[in-house]
């Protein structure tokens, strides 16, 4: 699946260096979003990719669909969560959050533009074409509503920054990694 393909993708991108990560590093511990979780079981793990390319055999997934970076921010700077008490416990922390936060702005403009009672998890090809087709009617403001989406960057960069350093207060030893997105 594509999903499975970007994910495979990231992950040799991100880990081209494999050797010297692994050995600098006996334990991962990956956080963030259904990248990361690999769609919760749907696709290939991304911890069972990175597995197969590194030395440790201490690998802990705890992403989970629908991560935003805000919700990463809490589960880390939060006293006693599972995620908090985890990253006391590992050498490196890889990170993959941000996805949501763009795909709920993207939700919130196209809602506009659907029917009552329809979403995006029900999607038919033909209604995503009566969809595709009011939005090009409404081009300069489908466009003006899209073109916020872009202020999705600085509170989400904030957030990540927010969850490296609750990281490095709890484990000042953690090497952390953050991916990029990729581009779909």
């Amino acid at each position: 699946s594509a999903a499975a393909l970007m994910s495979a993708s990231l992950v040799f991108s991100s880990f081209s260096a494999e050797a010297a990560f692994a050995a600098e590093n006996d334990s991962v511990l990956v956080l963030g979003d259904s990248i990361a979780s690999g769609n919760d079981g749907a696709t290939i793990k991304f911890s069972d990719i990175m597995a197969s390319y590194l030395s440790s055999d201490d690998i802990k997934n705890m992403a989970k669909n629908g991560v935003t970076t805000s919700s990463l921010r809490d589960s880390v700077t939060a006293d006693n969560t599972d995620i908090s008490k985890a990253v006391a416990d590992y050498d490196s922390i890889v990170i993959s959050a941000g996805g949501h936060d763009y795909l709920n702005a993207i939700k919130s403009v196209i809602k506009d533009y659907l029917d009552e009672g329809d979403t995006l998890e029900n999607m038919t090809e033909e209604k995503l074409q009566v969809i595709k087709d009011r939005i090009n009617a409404d081009r300069e403001n489908a466009a003006a509503k899209l073109s916020k989406i872009t202020e999705v960057t600085e509170p989400a960069y904030e957030n990540v920054s927010a969850s490296v350093e609750a990281i490095k207060e709890i484990n000042p030893d953690a090497e952390v990694y953050v991916l990029t997105l990729y581009n779909p």
